[in-house]
């Protein structure tokens, strides 16, 4: 089943706390000695900056002030840089953790957050067909 990360808004009487306020960060223009000119992006800091490789590339997400769940990559095994952040689609309420993974024998990059309504979504990269991510770009599905 697809699914977009939606805002599902509580009833009052079940809310908890009110949501604390955020904290926002600049992206840093050299992180572990790659270079990323161009590319400083305002993100929440408390979903953190994260750092993957997937097939000898270096790949950092970020979740931006609009919680809107980021991406860029290198284009080449020590290459450079994808010159721009591309959006994942949705909402996010947490950082984006990325794993390696198979799937049908060929190695595929997972994606996992948190949606607006407290729900996991998933998505996955499978390089094999070209750049494919499945759901799609910009949708997520139930993990």
């Amino acid at each position: 089943m697809t699914v977009m990360l939606l805002v599902v808004a509580a009833p009052a009487a079940v809310m908890a706390a009110p949501a604390s306020a955020i904290t926002l960060c600049e992206t840093p223009e050299t992180e572990n000695n790659w270079d990323l000119p161009g590319l400083p992006f305002t993100y929440i800091c408390e979903y953190g900056y994260i750092e993957h490789s997937f097939q000898g590339r270096g790949h950092i997400f970020i979740v931006d002030q609009n919680s809107v769940p980021l991406h860029t990559w290198q284009t080449s095994i020590n290459g450079p840089w994808y010159e721009s952040w591309v959006g994942l689609g949705g909402e996010a309420r947490s950082q984006i953790y990325p794993y390696n993974c198979t799937y049908q024998g060929r190695q595929c990059l997972r994606l996992e957050v948190v949606g607006t309504d407290g729900v996991w979504y998933c998505k996955w990269y499978d390089a094999y067909t070209v750049g494919y991510w499945w759901p799609s770009q910009n949708e997520w599905a139930y993990c």
